[in-house]
């Protein structure tokens, strides 16, 4: 499918985020973007204005918004919701829209190149104030836009491939996923007693937890022994019988390299 992007300042990012569609896997190779040079041989253009000269092109309108050298904080930004087909999708926007359908016929009815940019590029972390980052020198997650619209529990991107897909007459296509789960383990066992728990909340507490989430952690869990490793056996695949053990460095987060965990380690 042949896309004309308006201005060249606008074709890196665009490449980007073409390239990431058309080699998504929900996409399985059915829908190709390729750049062209000639508007009257486009089958979709990325502009501000439609060309009367080509009626049957699809248009998607430009926000250069994060493709511009202004940097735009996150608080500026709203995420709007678009009615399209399986599901609603959202757009990262400079303003509040309301809801609206996501594709009128001809038209798609926000730039979402620059939303999927937004999130691929972490645009928003990027460009976020280093004063206000955490220990890590990270963004906190409570700063996040998916997390304050509540969601980051939902792929958004994908599900916004796949509107783009079935809008252009793709199917929606199920992808059993050939990855398996990987786990982070610091504690071979969590520690019992009052006493401990008290600890924990307090640690989880100091290092940016919200008083709820610090309270289910350190209360409300059950005692597991982490050693076990039995809870990756999640599926038959061979790769999630694999056990990578990575012990290296010395931080505040993990425990002491005591002869007990030592030993723990070498079973």
């Amino acid at each position: 499918m042949n896309i004309w992007i308006e201005k060249e300042k606008y074709i890196p990012y665009c490449s980007y985020v073409l390239d990431f569609i058309n080699h998504h896997p929900l996409n399985g190779g059915r829908l190709f973007f390729e750049l062209c040079e000639d508007r009257k041989t486009a089958d979709v253009e990325y502009t501000h204005t439609p060309n009367m000269d080509n009626p049957n092109a699809t248009q998607i309108p430009v926000q250069n918004l994060f493709f511009g050298s202004a940097q735009v904080n996150n608080r500026a930004l709203s995420v709007n919701t678009y009615h399209a087909k399986p599901k609603n999708v959202f757009a990262i926007e400079g303003g509040n829209r309301g809801i609206n359908d996501f594709f009128d016929g001809k038209r798609f009815a926000f730039d979402w190149i620059e939303t999927i940019f937004f999130h691929l590029s972490r645009y928003e972390e990027y460009h976020f104030n280093p004063v206000m980052r955490n220990q890590w020198d990270m963004m906190p997650e409570t700063e996040q836009i998916l997390v304050k619209n509540k969601l980051h529990h939902f792929p958004v991107i994908d599900e916004l491939v796949t509107a783009i897909l079935v809008t252009f007459g793709f199917p929606v296509l199920n992808v059993k996923s050939k990855w398996s789960l990987s786990h982070d383990i610091d504690y071979l066992s969590r520690k019992q007693g009052l006493q401990n728990k008290i600890k924990q909340f307090l640690f989880f507490v100091k290092y940016g937890s919200s008083i709820k989430s610090a309270y289910k952690h350190a209360f409300t869990k059950e005692h597991q022994v982490y050693s076990d490793f039995s809870f990756l056996d999640a599926s038959d695949q061979a790769m999630s019988k694999i056990i990578y053990f990575h012990v290296g460095g010395d931080h505040i987060f993990d425990p002491g390299r005591t002869e007990d965990r030592q030993a723990q380690i070498q079973n």
